[in-house]
């Protein structure tokens, strides 16, 4: 037995779901939650670029192409340097001029990168990144981030169920039944166990 996680992003306008940052209250909102995140997940100097939301078709399109194209390792390495550039460097990766700059990062081979751009052109790949949204649709994407959770249960069975939000992986875990340690509060002067901890890190992602 075992699972899956599958993650969507930016599943909001098709679904009639309004934006975070269309809503004043939410905007003034935002920085606590978002310092309060980074400090809980080790991240420095994340925050929200001002021209944020912003169109992000080009992006997800050459994100598709280098998931289908490439190893999984070269696509979460360039996923990455994408969430980067945004909300700690705010670069507009809705530009291709600086999606190109980022792949130069990765890719040495100049014509590697011009042959990743032209790819995100296509109509392949644009059929791909549809299909790919009727597929989050289905399974009922509203928003950011959005989880399709699958376990696989004996005689070849599978369960699967939505998730939605960042602060719901706890809830994930237990539907899977991987083994964390949740969140309590210790008594006075109790020590936090470290090494138990990290066992428990290790077994979660041993086990995803």
């Amino acid at each position: 037995m075992g699972g899956k996680i599958d993650a969507y992003f930016d599943c909001v306008q098709a679904t009639g779901n309004r934006s975070p940052f269309t809503v004043p209250a939410k905007v003034a909102y935002s920085p606590y939650e978002s310092k309060r995140a980074a400090k809980y997940f080790g991240i420095q100097g994340g925050s929200f670029p001002s021209f944020f939301p912003f169109l992000s078709l080009l992006p997800q399109r050459v994100l598709n192409h280098i998931k289908t194209s490439y190893p999984s390792e070269v696509f979460e390495e360039v996923a990455e340097s994408f969430w980067i550039a945004t909300f700690k460097h705010h670069i507009d990766i809705s530009k291709p001029e600086n999606i190109v700059i980022m792949l130069a990062n990765k890719f040495v081979n100049e014509g590697e990168v011009q042959g990743i751009m032209e790819a995100a052109q296509t109509k392949e790949v644009k059929a791909q990144l549809s299909e790919m949204t009727e597929r989050a649709l289905k399974l009922g994407a509203f928003g950011a981030p959005f989880f399709s959770v699958t376990k696989f249960e004996e005689g070849g069975a599978e369960k699967v169920e939505p998730f939605f939000g960042s602060d719901r992986f706890h809830y994930m875990f237990d539907f899977l039944g991987v083994p964390v340690t949740h969140l309590k509060i210790l008594e006075k002067g109790e020590a936090i166990d470290s090494g138990k901890e990290k066992e428990n890190q290790e077994d979660v992602k041993a086990r995803l």
